[in-house]
C-alpha cells in the first residue's frame, strides 16, 4: 500500500523522482560527502587552511591506523584492526566534511557555536594529533601503547562530538562582541 504526504503518494523506488522520495536530498549514504569537500585550492584563504587542517588530521589517523596494522603483522587480530581502521577513516572523513563546510550559527543547549569555534577546534586537533602521533611511535619504545590507543579513540569522539553539532540546522543567533 503507497504512503501519501500532503495529498501525494511517496515513492521510494530509486527510479522515482526525486521530488516523490521520501528523502529528496539523500542520494547517497552519506550526503554532501565529495573528494571537492577536500580539495585545499580555493581561493577563500580561511576555507584553504581549513581543509589543509582537515586533511593533515585524516592523514595522521590513516598513518597511525597503518602503523598498528605494521606492529600487529604477526598478530592473529589483525583483521578486527583493518575493518576498524576503515570504519575510523569513514567516520571521521564525514565529520571532517561536516565540521569544514559548516555555515552559519548553531545554536545547540543555549550555547551558540559560529564557524570561527570550529576552525579554532581544527587547529587545535591538528596539534593533537601532531603531538600523538609523535607520542604513539615513542610509546613503542618507552610506555604502554594501549594508553595511546584510547587517546586516538577520544579524539576521534571529540571529532565526532563537534561534527554533531555542525550537523545541526543553522539559526539566527545573535552573537555578543568578546
Amino acid at each position: 500500500m503507497p504512503a501519501y504526504r500532503y495529498g501525494r503518494e511517496i515513492r521510494t523506488s530509486p527510479f522515482a523522482p526525486i521530488s516523490s522520495r521520501s528523502c529528496p536530498n539523500m542520494r547517497t549514504c552519506w550526503p554532501g560527502l565529495t573528494v571537492s569537500s577536500f580539495n585545499p585550492l580555493v581561493s577563500d584563504r580561511s576555507d584553504m587552511l581549513r581543509r589543509i587542517g582537515m586533511l593533515s588530521i585524516l592523514l595522521m589517523r590513516t598513518g597511525q591506523d597503518i602503523f598498528i596494522l605494521v606492529r600487529q603483522s604477526m598478530d592473529p587480530s589483525m583483521l578486527p584492526s583493518i575493518l576498524i581502521g576503515a570504519i575510523s577513516f569513514c567516520m571521521v572523513a564525514y565529520c571532517m566534511h561536516l565540521i569544514g563546510n559548516m555555515h552559519g550559527a548553531r545554536r545547540v543547549f543555549g550555547a551558540v557555536w559560529e564557524k570561527h569555534h570550529f576552525d579554532s577546534f581544527l587547529g587545535v586537533m591538528f596539534f593533537v594529533h601532531v603531538g600523538l602521533v609523535g607520542g604513539s611511535y615513542l610509546s613503542v619504545l618507552v610506555t604502554s601503547v594501549t594508553m595511546w590507543n584510547w587517546l586516538w579513540v577520544t579524539m576521534g569522539l571529540l571529532i565526532f562530538l563537534v561534527a554533531w553539532v555542525a550537523w545541526w540546522d543553522p539559526e539566527d543567533a545573535v552573537t555578543l562582541p568578546i
